[in-house]
């Protein structure tokens, strides 16, 4: 967590849902805001971290994050971008995507700052 304990731009949670088995769960933002800036850089980090070599873009074992930025749900101008990263399957390496939609300042307005 920051030097200070506190998380300014960042809701606190991540919200993961396992579609294979329904299971919902949430864990805190703060191992990853001191190295990790964002929805892409804590994207980039879960996507490191959690998918090995032998997933494919279609396997059940990949991740779609879908994150938020630390102005996200705020009056600050140009904030409202949220990306969605993943394994791309066009690629097959990491691809991310960025949208204007309300979706993310709802989620980062419900205590997320990311979906996994």
């Amino acid at each position: 967590m920051s030097k200070n304990n506190k998380l300014y731009g960042y809701a606190g949670k991540i919200l993961r849902i396992n579609l294979s088995n329904g299971e919902i769960k949430t864990e805190p933002t703060s191992k990853y805001i001191d190295e990790w800036l964002g929805g892409p850089g804590i994207a980039a980090k879960i996507l490191y971290d959690e998918l090995r070599g032998w997933v494919k873009p279609f396997d059940p074992a990949n991740r779609i994050v879908i994150g938020t930025g630390v102005l996200q749900g705020t009056v600050a101008p140009a904030a409202c971008k949220m990306t969605i990263s993943e394994l791309s399957p066009v690629t097959d390496g990491w691809g991310t995507g960025a949208s204007d939609s309300r979706f993310g300042g709802d989620l980062k307005c419900s205590g997320y700052d990311a979906l996994v």
